[in-house]
C-alpha cells in the first residue's frame, strides 16, 4: 500500500496510525517477486545483496513538501520588487499579484487547517 507517497510496509500498524483518514486515496502496488530459476551461486550473491539493501535504505528525494514555502518566498520577493521598484508595476501586474498571493493564502489555509465535516447521507 502507497499512502501520501510513502510506501506502508509496517503490518502490525493500524491504519489511522499512518494518518489515513476517510475518503482519502491509498494506492496498492502489485510486484512478482525474484523468479525461482536462479542458480544456488546467484541466490547466495542475492541474499548477501538484500541484506547489504536492508541495511542501508535509499529514499528518493521528494521536493514536494518545499513546494508551498518556495512559493511564499517568490511571492515576499515579488511584493518586495513591487514596492521597491513601483515604475515596473502597473495597475494589471498588481491586481496579479494580488490575486496569486490571495490564491496562496487559501491554498496554505485549505492544507494546513482542514476541518473534517461529517457528511450526511
Amino acid at each position: 500500500l502507497i499512502f501520501n507517497g510513502q510506501v506502508l510496509r509496517d503490518d502490525s500498524s493500524s491504519l489511522r496510525s499512518f494518518g489515513i483518514f476517510d475518503k482519502c486515496v491509498v494506492h496498492c502496488l502489485i510486484h512478482q517477486g525474484p523468479s525461482q530459476q536462479q542458480s544456488s551461486h546467484s541466490s547466495s550473491n542475492s541474499q548477501q545483496q538484500s541484506m547489504n539493501n536492508n541495511n542501508t535504505q535509499h529514499r528518493d528525494l521528494d521536493l514536494s513538501s518545499y513546494f508551498i514555502p518556495i512559493l511564499g518566498i517568490a511571492l515576499s520577493c515579488l511584493w518586495y520588487f513591487a514596492v521597491a521598484y513601483t515604475a515596473y508595476f502597473n495597475f494589471l501586474s498588481t491586481t496579479a499579484l494580488i490575486g496569486l498571493t490571495s490564491l496562496y493564502f487559501l491554498t496554505v489555509y485549505g492544507t494546513h487547517f482542514h476541518v473534517n465535516v461529517a457528511v450526511r447521507t
